[in-house]
């Protein structure tokens, strides 16, 4: 007799691993065209089914009803009854009044519908196949682009090393006082030699004017004095005027007293 295992003797079974993600369907124009193909004669199958038994049973009515003595419906057994496939369909008359359909009609319907479809696909590859040789020269001329920005920049960065490198090596020289005066000390000298030498003739200038603009002055100031004086001759002489013709003013400048009005008496 077996002796059983206890409880926990064993270790658990391991875990599996969890089953991978399902993938995303991708998009296929022919596969996607087969689909559309395949519901649409599921749809035709179920629509001509069923137009074949209402048909069946639109006929099996008109015979009983002809059988019963009714002139419409002997006419509807002829062209197929009123409805779906009825009698007011003038092509169903031209074949025969059958129910059924026109011969041939149904597989014209269905080629030009499928080369609706290749064309509507020949259509699309062709753009696609535009817009990729489009987005392909756009990357062509964005690439060299790319290239030739890259280029110039090195150059660029080359140039501004070797200028670097050229001020460092002019730091690093110690100029002496047996090497000459220094370039910068020499052009500041310079530079200070024509400041001196510009504000001397501007000085030199200015001494010139003086002595004109002292005589404008001199000028101008005996043209305000007569001014002065012919402005004041004015204003004395009108108010002399004026106190002489409203006789307002006496001697010591108070107005003189106006004489009381006599009635006359009759």
């Amino acid at each position: 007799m077996m002796n059983r295992p206890e409880a926990g003797q064993f270790p658990p079974p391991p875990s599996l691993p969890p089953p991978p993600p399902p993938e995303a369907p991708q998009f296929d124009i022919d596969s996607a065209a087969k689909e559309e193909s395949r519901r649409r004669r599921s749809e035709r199958v179920r629509v001509e089914r069923r137009h074949r038994w209402a048909t069946m049973e639109q006929r099996e009515a008109a015979a009983g009803a002809s059988a019963a003595g009714d002139p419409e419906a002997d006419e509807n057994a002829v062209w197929g009854g009123g409805g779906v496939g009825g009698h007011h369909c003038v092509v169903r008359r031209r074949h025969g009044g059958r129910g059924a359909a026109v011969p041939g009609r149904r597989w014209e319907a269905v080629e030009h519908q499928q080369r609706q479809t290749a064309k509507e696909r020949q259509q699309r590859e062709a753009a696609l196949a535009a817009m990729e040789a489009a987005w392909g020269a756009r990357a062509d001329t964005l690439a060299a682009e790319a290239d030739a920005l890259a280029t110039q920049l090195e150059a660029q960065m080359e140039e501004e090393e070797e200028v670097e490198a050229e001020e460092e090596e002019d730091n690093d020289f110690e100029w002496s006082d047996d090497d000459g005066p220094h370039p910068d000390e020499a052009a500041d000298q310079q530079r200070a030699l024509v400041e001196s030498f510009e504000s001397e003739k501007k000085l030199q200038n200015m001494n010139k004017e003086l002595p004109e603009l002292f005589s404008m002055l001199k000028a101008a100031e005996i043209e305000i004095k007569k001014e002065h004086q012919v402005l004041m001759v004015n204003k004395t002489t009108s108010f002399k005027k004026q106190g002489k013709s409203k006789g307002k003013f006496k001697k010591g400048g108070k107005k003189a007293a106006t004489p009381p009005v006599k009635p006359k008496w009759p």
